[in-house]
């Protein structure tokens, strides 16, 4: 078995789950071994000992019933009944998946019996029948496998994050539907009875746990398909996992192959994990593609893009064609400027040593020979900082640079959320906490790490400035990727797509091109910007969709005390005390929540003209009220709060134009949900 191979056997099956459960087997008896020395035990036992006993029991100890099954044959339904145990003699019988036998406990007799469904000749072998078990199984336990394994299967593993804010919601998902966070793809061949690689059991709990908020609050979450953006990442995420695992289990096939059983049992094993993943992908870019095929996507909503790609320059179009041009890729330009990125071949491939990631940093000798490495320990410089250092390093080189034509296509400063010229329209709103958070970031960068590098490294201020680093800043904000076997923030040097809301961005590795790789649907590049919300597009992105509906948070916290039991048992019950409102949904939930954390025995008097700055403000009185009465006191009282939250709409926000228009869209956008909402809550109270 595994667990007595030879180091460079072991490595042939590192990162499949073969490895994982010899690594976990070698761990549990190591630490086993530990204990048996704590107690100081007389009798020396070696490690080896122990490996010996582990592996002759686990290869050889067959069920056998505590209770009398020789008069109705039956196996167990209990495992509290059942104690595996050695047989002399039957533990010498090979496995033939085809022979049916019992074990049958007569207490009787006081005897244990092996029966087999069939008469064997004299000479003839008699065998045993190990289970329905895995080749996985059979190697850990027996070292060997089977050809064409019906029963063979690869297990992913999910993670539910306690860190999640819908953690305690989803976990309870999976506790009432019985879900697990382990799944296995199937076999699919004519001798199994799978007919999928990928269970509906795995797509379902994908689905829990990519919920975002927006899907809880506005969402069935427990019906087949609960959005787009959700079942767009659902698929996107299970073929990452997917191709994560085939990239750590692929190898280089090499001339000389090496010989012996334990490396043919690796081989045959790691092959056969490959082609379930392999047909588990196939499985999902079929899902995707029809996928792609049945969305309907409004026409004027694809042709919205980033201003970053309103191109009047001709030198720039010069620049941005010739780049594409290198990747295969041909530039189209509207009248406006508005770039459109073609590809015949509906796929864009980038060459691996275009890729720009942290790995690429450091492994460049003459930027790392910029810093003391000392330096970098003690200011705690992060990888994603070392990165933003790195773009700026290649940035000025110029056209010495590998990435010097594009660099160079991009403009000195990014058309994002640091152009608005009148902040004040965007107070209290979400995309002004968004721009908040960037500029605090950048403030954070430039303080405390560029500064100090500066004068510790000598670096020239005319190249590592504050101003270089809002462009790298916005470099990665804008290109960074989902890029599967990448660790960290990948830098994909392609011009964003026009947005569409149904289409799935990730590019994958493919070991025999070199490179990494995204096919979309039709020749015309196109992406969802990783289900961002309105205000990421925005701020970040410096672009807002003609029918995007803006979602608005709304903290209960924010306007009342909150008691840590009240807000215990909110999230418990899945309120929580953050709600969000949105267009055409009545918020049901944050109604509930209300009552939950308002005094029970208190009439809520909202009188018109009241201000919703505190709730506590608001008149009460004591006397009894009937729970209608007192749900529409809290409407009113939720109206008064709602249309203290809406926001004068100026008729300029930024000098640009495009930004401009984009930023009066999600402004009246902001007062369209909170009308929409003061509507149906003044219907209620009717």
């Amino acid at each position: 078995t595994p667990i007595y191979w030879e180091k460079e056997e072991v490595q042939e099956i590192e990162g499949t789950n073969l490895y994982s459960g010899t690594q976990q087997i070698l761990e549990m008896l190591q630490n086993m071994f530990k204990l048996i020395q704590l107690t100081g035990d007389s009798v020396p036992i070696t490690l080896e000992d122990l490996h010996w006993a582990y592996s002759a029991f686990s290869s050889r100890a067959v069920g056998m019933s505590l209770k009398d099954n020789s008069q109705t044959y039956s196996l167990p339904t209990c495992n509290a009944d059942v104690i595996p145990c050695l047989v002399p003699l039957v533990d010498t019988f090979n496995h033939n998946p085809d022979t049916k036998v019992k074990f049958v406990t007569d207490l009787t007799k006081k005897v244990f019996r092996y029966e087999c469904d069939y008469d064997p000749a004299m000479g003839e072998e008699v065998f045993n029948n190990y289970g329905n078990k895995t080749n996985e199984a059979f190697i850990l336990s027996y070292g060997f496998s089977l050809v064409n394994n019906p029963h063979s299967t690869c297990w992913v593993q999910l993670a539910l994050s306690p860190n999640d804010p819908l953690y305690q919601f989803k976990k309870k998902i999976f506790q009432d539907k019985g879900l697990s966070l382990r799944h296995h793809l199937h076999q699919v061949s004519e001798t199994s009875s799978e007919k999928k690689v990928i269970s509906d059991e795995l797509v379902e709990a994908a689905r829990i746990l990519l919920l975002t908020e927006s899907d809880y609050y506005f969402s069935s979450c427990t019906s087949q398909q609960v959005s787009i953006g959700n079942q767009v990442a659902v698929f996107s995420v299970l073929h990452d996992l997917l191709n994560d695992k085939l990239i750590k289990m692929s190898r280089e096939e090499k001339e000389e192959k090496k010989s012996g059983y334990n490396y043919f049992l690796a081989e045959s094993y790691r092959h056969e994990q490959i082609r379930i993943i392999e047909a588990g992908l196939s499985e999902i870019e079929v899902i995707q593609k029809n996928m792609g095929q049945e969305e309907s996507v409004n026409t004027d909503e694809i042709t919205v893009q980033p201003l970053l790609h309103i191109i009047s320059s001709e030198e720039n179009r010069s620049l941005v064609s010739s780049w594409l041009s290198s990747l295969s890729l041909k530039a189209e330009f509207s009248a406006s400027g508005s770039l459109s990125i073609i590809s015949p071949k509906g796929e864009i491939f980038i060459p691996e040593n275009l890729l720009i990631t942290t790995d690429v940093a450091k492994n460049s000798s003459s930027f790392m020979s910029l810093f003391q490495q000392e330096t970098l320990t003690s200011l705690g410089i992060e990888e994603d900082f070392l990165l933003l250092l790195f773009l700026i390093y290649e940035k000025s080189k110029g056209r010495e640079s590998r990435w010097g034509l594009f660099f160079e296509s991009l403009p000195d400063v990014f058309p994002n959320s640091l152009l608005f010229t009148n902040r004040e329209c965007f107070e209290n709103t979400p995309a002004l906490h968004v721009v908040k958070e960037q500029e605090e970031e950048l403030h954070e960068l430039f303080y405390m790490f560029l500064s100090p590098l500066q004068k510790a490294c000598n670096l020239p201020t005319n190249i590592y400035n504050k101003q270089n680093l809002k462009w790298a800043y916005s470099v990665l904000t804008e290109f960074s990727r989902t890029v599967t076997s990448v660790s960290g923030a990948a830098i994909v040097p392609i011009y964003p797509g026009r947005y569409n809301a149904s289409s799935s961005v990730s590019f994958r590795f493919c070991r025999e091109r070199k490179g990494y790789y995204h096919h979309f649907n039709g020749n015309t590049y196109t992406e969802n910007y990783q289900n961002r919300k309105g205000e990421d597009l925005l701020s970040l992105h410096a672009f807002y969709p003609p029918h995007e509906n803006v979602i608005i948070p709304l903290e209960i916290s924010d306007y009342m005390d909150v008691a840590d039991e009240e807000r215990e048992f909110l999230t418990q019950a899945s309120n929580g005390t953050l709600h969000f409102l949105k267009k055409g949904v009545f918020p049901e939930k944050l109604m509930e929540a209300l009552q939950i954390c308002l005094p029970e025995g208190q009439i809520l008097v909202v009188r018109e003209g009241d201000e919703a700055e505190n709730l506590e403000e608001i008149e009460n009185k004591e006397g009894e009220q009937s729970p209608e009465e007192r749900r529409k006191d809290i409407a009113r009282l939720l109206i008064t709060l709602i249309e203290s939250s809406k926001v004068d709409v100026p008729e300029e926000v930024s000098s640009s134009a495009y930004l401009n228009e984009a930023s009066l869209r999600y402004l009246n956008g902001i007062n369209s949900v909170l009308d929409d909402n003061i509507k149906q809550l003044e219907a209620s109270i009717q």
